[in-house]
């Protein structure tokens, strides 16, 4: 035992302060629970505030919509978010009696963990939620350069990206921080491997992306690539576990992530995790509702990991948005395409490259699949997400009175000529 360090008996001490960490602890207080989070950072948010999500978002709409490309610029504006939406989880915390312990946490077994801060602490508690994200997956193929980074890297110092770049990967985080890269001005490359660009999704979704990337694509292989100042490396992630202590616990690490049942209980009695370091999907909102279930299932309810689908969004130009059976449509599936130009809005607005696309299944006309590529295309995620989730069926979306001008003109369209082809 260090010198100085305390023992004390905590309720649920919550392991990282991201959207899981967060929204788990918001959930378990206002249920009444005493709750501990401990996080290193200065406030929370976890990576989705500090590096990741807020910050990618900041650059991506700075350069649509400015000339600014000064990384100085730039990082004022990150800064500021990341200030005012930490100060909002801060305040809230606050509201709802969560304690905040500042610092890096360990566990020493299976009912107590260590917290080395300026002062070393230790929480011995009745349950304890793991939500510490993930990191990349260092691998050792990389091309030569001077530095390989994460994504998450990029928005901490936009600096970087000078030069040659090249980013190795083909979903939607490489997509962004190639974008990125190139719209600071950078001589950029992607290497997707061995599958296509956004492989998971159909190729009329894509297309439109493609013709008006800034960044090149490259079908050689790694070994061929040429030497860049920087490589952005994101084809692999895995669970943030390193230093946890987990082996003095009875939690299970398989294939990079920890395992979890649907309701988030790990192979250890006390112990449950949620967000990214229980492994794909790697979104922030599917970190919050994990996060939800862990705190249900503390709080002796059913709640449990089932959704019929997880929206994605690729904030490029013109964005990406999907959910729901997109994957190996073939031409002989039930699918229908209407070009972007058919939104009011996007007229106006003289963006008119993209498409909207939906399938669905024609034996009961329930929609399986919608997405679409155009502007602001992922304001449209939640609605895409509640068609699917609820079972919306063709004729729903055909006799839904429709707003107009928006962005989803395009999908009222497709549903009204797929009923008419149906």
């Amino acid at each position: 035992m260090v010198v100085g360090e305390f023992t004390e008996d905590v309720d649920v001490v919550v392991v990282g302060g991201g959207p899981a960490g967060y929204a788990c602890a918001f959930a378990l207080s206002a249920a009444g629970r005493e709750v501990v989070i401990v996080d290193p950072r200065a406030s929370l948010g976890g990576a989705c505030l500090h590096e990741g999500c807020v910050p990618t978002k900041t650059i991506l709409h700075a350069l649509a919509t400015t000339d600014d490309r000064c990384s100085s610029s730039l990082q004022a504006r990150i800064d500021t978010d990341r200030a005012r939406i930490g100060r909002r989880l801060e305040t809230s915390a606050e509201a709802q009696s969560v304690r905040i312990v500042r610092g890096t946490a360990r566990f020493l077994g299976p009912r107590e963990l260590q917290v080395a801060a300026e002062e070393v602490t230790r929480l011995r508690f009745a349950n304890a939620v793991i939500c510490t994200g993930s990191v990349r997956a260092a691998l050792d193929d990389v091309p030569q350069c001077d530095l390989v980074i994460s994504p998450n890297s990029l928005p901490l110092d936009p600096s970087l990206a000078e030069g040659r770049v090249t980013v190795l990967g083909n979903d939607a985080i490489a997509i962004e921080a190639a974008t990125i890269s190139a719209g600071l001005g950078a001589d950029t490359i992607l290497v997707p491997g061995d599958q296509a660009v956004l492989a998971d999704i159909p190729r009329p979704l894509v297309d439109p992306m493609m013709v008006s990337a800034s960044f090149v694509v490259s079908r050689d292989s790694i070994s061929d690539i040429p030497a860049s100042n920087l490589v952005i490396d994101a084809r692999a992630r895995t669970a943030s576990v390193d230093d946890l202590g987990l082996e003095d616990t009875d939690v299970t690490v398989a294939d990079g992530w920890i395992q979890v049942d649907t309701s988030m209980r790990t192979t250890a009695r006390r112990i449950f995790a949620a967000g990214d370091c229980v492994g794909p999907p790697l979104w922030a909102g599917a970190a919050m509702h994990r996060g939800r279930i862990a705190a249900e299932t503390i709080l002796g309810g059913n709640g449990a990991w089932d959704p019929a689908t997880v929206a994605q969004l690729v904030y490029t130009t013109p964005e990406i948005c999907w959910c729901g059976d997109m994957q190996d449509c073939d031409p002989a599936d039930t699918t229908c395409v209407v070009p972007w130009s058919t939104s009011g809005l996007s007229v106006a607005a003289d963006t008119l490259d993209g498409v909207a696309m939906i399938r669905w299944n024609p034996g009961t006309g329930t929609v399986t699949g919608v997405g679409a590529t155009g502007f602001e295309a992922c304001k449209l995620a939640d609605g895409f997400t509640t068609a699917v989730e609820m079972g919306a069926t063709l004729q729903d979306l055909a006799d839904m009175v429709p707003s107009h001008p928006v962005q989803g003109d395009p999908l009222h369209l497709a549903a009204r000529e797929a009923l008419a082809s149906s």
